[in-house]
């Protein structure tokens, strides 16, 4: 699994460059106009959209790579979070496993198919980092208690939120 994740995140990551390359490059405006019409028209609207959105960046690079920057920092920062987590359960998965992991288990989390992803968090969790060596009740207490570090922070934003003037 950590030999995946050395080529699956660089990976992931030069095909996002590469996509925001195409969109930046020169010309972009041409190839907006040659979309594939045989699509259904609202995802060609919606696709329209959003690359004339991100056009609006074509002379701002220098603030598209800062907000890139700080996205990659923040989800880093995010994977860490479950590692220091999983540190203090004791489970021996190395770092390198969460670069991979994480992102999976947010992705699938995301599916809307329960409140809060309850239900989905612990199965994802057991899944993957079951194959990793942890248990399955310590793969379910590292989803609670990181979802429950989560729901605390949201609290105390909500009470600083709701004191200020």
């Amino acid at each position: 699994m950590p030999f995946l994740s050395i080529w699956v995140m660089p990976g992931i990551l030069l095909f996002g460059f590469g996509i925001l390359t195409v969109i930046l490059a020169k010309g972009a405006p041409d190839r907006r106009e040659r979309l594939p019409l045989r699509l259904w028209t609202k995802v060609v609207t919606i696709f329209k959209r959003i690359v004339n959105e991100l056009l609006f960046f074509q002379n701002k690079k220098g603030a598209l790579i800062k907000a890139l920057v700080f996205s990659v920092l923040l989800q880093a920062n995010v994977i860490l979070h479950y590692f220091i987590i999983s540190k203090a359960l004791g489970l021996l998965i190395p770092l390198s496993s969460f670069f991979l992991l994480i992102p999976v288990c947010l992705f699938v989390m995301m599916i809307p198919v329960s409140i809060n992803a309850i239900g989905i968090r612990e199965n994802i969790f057991a899944l993957l980092f079951v194959q990793l060596g942890a248990s399955r009740a310590d793969a379910i207490a590292l989803a609670w208690i990181a979802y429950g570090l989560v729901v605390v922070q949201g609290i105390l934003g909500g009470i600083v939120y709701g004191l200020r003037r």
